[in-house]
């Protein structure tokens, strides 16, 4: 799926390209949970890491990738182009660079699943991230928003979340 598709390309060194097709983990139902946002511009390098290791990992909750270029110039946007867009990963291409928050709104006017998440491309993910946060939301309904725990390269953590209201369950077990 492709929005605003430039019209010129700058020539860039030859970048390989493979498919992504998500791995054969058992999925506990076909309905699609999860969309997953990630704007970009520029960074290829953190852009491939983050959308392999989605991909690699996986989730057993179904869930689709929704990327936003922002008129990248460092062959992001040739990466973007040759993988494999399908129902899990689309793509959505500005002509030119617009705000953070304005990518964020364009993926989820475009998104399917009944939950959004917002995701650097800076971001590696670990086993099991998107089932946690998908089964802490079917099983209080109070809950609207929720942030996850970042860490650093060496697991040092760089962000936990922030709690508004009262906690009804110890949030470290």
């Amino acid at each position: 799926y492709e929005l605003n598709q430039k019209s010129e390309q700058k020539e860039h060194k030859s970048l390989e390209y493979r498919p992504i097709i998500p791995p054969p983990i058992k999925q506990i139902d076909n309905e699609l949970k999860a969309s997953i946002i990630i704007p970009v511009c520029n960074g290829l390098e953190f852009t491939k890491q983050c959308i392999d290791s989605i991909v690699e990992i996986g989730a057993k909750y179904k869930f689709e990738i929704i990327v936003i270029d922002n008129n990248s110039t460092d062959g992001t946007q040739e990466y973007l182009h040759n993988l494999t867009l399908n129902e899990t990963i689309k793509l959505i291409t500005n002509n030119h660079a617009v705000s953070y928050a304005k990518s964020n709104n364009q993926g989820a006017e475009l998104a399917k699943g009944k939950y959004l998440v917002f995701l650097n491309n800076d971001t590696k993910v670990r086993p099991n991230w998107l089932d946690n946060l998908i089964e802490k939301f079917k099983a209080d309904d109070s809950i609207g928003v929720q942030g996850a725990k970042l860490l650093y390269d060496d697991s040092h953590v760089q962000h936990c979340g922030i709690v508004y209201g009262e906690l009804k369950t110890n949030l470290l077990s």
